[in-house]
């Protein structure tokens, strides 16, 4: 009994049509079956580019981490805990006190698929600053600590991290430098933390609900006027399933 036929493969198209042929008692009818299949796979191929099913990553690891510096009230680093935590609960790694080789340690040791960070950035180089900046000038009181944009590039590789989110003033160039690895999103301009948890909210909200990153981006977009700007890389789902609990 034939069971199932592949329709992109001309063995499969001709034993059907052998199937046929012989339940109606007529004779296998002459077809180019190669020419056939070639036709079906390519009809496949197309619908599988329209409307094939997106990358997903179950119950997303979050790294959500500041600079010393930028852990401190002032500079609103809790909300974007409390946001995360309420959209990925158990989920979250929090640092507060992230150093270049703390971030390279964790990005290489564990699987992060969403990185969140909240620190300075040059403006010029798209270098993360992890020492201390002057106060709403964000230029440099050291330069013993950074991390330039190819560098953090290839830890979020290695991590295999698919979105990264910037909630920082001035970091569009960090992201359009590191688009190439995940998706972004970041600020060209300056931002505060209050309008950064705004965004961030919104954003993971929809996240939550099942929508992909670009339809999140979108629809944040078109919701918030915040000036935090998205540089896609490859489209992903979060799914985000409840933990199994027992009676």
């Amino acid at each position: 009994m034939l069971e199932s036929v592949a329709l992109m493969h001309a063995g499969g198209l001709a034993k059907l049509y052998e199937s046929v042929a012989n339940t109606l008692q007529l004779k296998t009818p002459s077809i180019d079956f190669a020419g056939m299949a070639k036709d079906a796979a390519e009809i496949e191929d197309k619908s599988m580019k329209r409307g094939g099913r997106l990358d997903t990553v179950d119950n997303p690891r979050v790294l959500c981490a500041a600079s010393e510096q930028y852990a401190e009230p002032a500079y609103g680093f809790d909300s974007d805990v409390s946001v995360l935590d309420r959209y990925f609960p158990g989920q979250i790694t929090v640092e507060r006190a992230l150093t270049s080789q703390r971030l390279m340690d964790l990005l290489t040791m564990q699987r992060f698929d969403i990185v969140h960070l909240v620190m300075p950035v040059d403006a010029a180089s798209g270098a993360l600053l992890f020492h201390r900046v002057q106060a709403h000038t964000h230029e440099p009181m050291s330069r013993t600590d950074s991390m330039l944009p190819h560098s953090f590039a290839a830890l979020l590789e290695e991590s295999k991290t698919r979105l990264v989110v910037l909630a920082t003033c001035k970091a569009l160039l960090l992201a359009v430098e590191v688009a190439t690895v995940a998706n972004m999103a970041a600020s060209d301009q300056d931002i505060s933390g209050q309008e950064a948890a705004n965004w961030e909210d919104c954003f993971y909200r929809l996240i939550a609900q099942g929508k992909s990153v670009f339809k999140a981006f979108e629809l944040t977009r078109q919701q918030r006027q915040e000036p935090i700007r998205a540089v896609r890389q490859k489209d992903v789902v979060f799914i985000c399933r409840p933990a199994a609990t027992t009676r």
